[in-house]
């Protein structure tokens, strides 16, 4: 969903529902299958910032990152993003960011791609590794995790570079 900014009140753009394109954005940057996306988000123009708030929550289904059993994942969490015309921090000074700085998203020609916001806050959001013992997750149809039962290893093969490894024993 593209959202121009002259589209942007001056109290504000409710986005009237998060559909399709907001469960392509998480299920494409979850490597996943969004399977519902729900939430409310708010753009207010400050000039040419724009801002985004809102809460916005995520179930999608994918394969656990170490043990490739199936998963489903519930991440939610409040919105708070600010973006500004790409191209408009040109001529700054290249140096260390600090604090406000990391949190910015730029725009182009006019407009913001919403489906590129809702994509940027579930990958700044979500765990590096989506796995079994990720808060949020739990095994799908009652299947169990491979990695979280004791004896039993993980599906992924072992890098043969550590085979060297293998008979190592460690004291508790």
């Amino acid at each position: 969903m593209i959202v121009h900014l002259d589209q942007i009140p001056e109290m504000g753009f409710q986005v009237p529902e998060l559909g399709d394109w907001a469960a392509a954005a998480v299920g494409l940057v979850l490597e996943g299958h969004a399977e519902r996306v729900d939430g409310e988000l708010l753009l207010v123009a400050y000039g040419d910032e724009i801002r985004v708030t809102g809460y916005i929550a995520a179930v999608v289904r994918r394969p656990c990152d170490r043990c490739a059993v199936d998963l489903v994942v519930e991440l939610e969490g409040d919105v708070d993003l600010h973006y500004v015309p790409a191209g408009s921090r040109e001529g700054e000074e290249c140096g260390a960011l600090h604090g406000s700085e990391l949190e910015i998203g730029f725009y182009a020609d006019g407009a913001i791609d919403l489906a590129s916001v809702v994509g940027e806050y579930f990958a700044l959001g979500a765990p590096a590794r989506l796995a079994c013992d990720v808060p949020g997750a739990r095994v799908a149809d009652g299947e169990s995790c491979g990695a979280l039962k004791e004896g039993v290893e993980a599906k992924k093969p072992v890098d043969p570079r550590f085979a060297a490894l293998a008979g190592l024993k460690l004291d508790d």
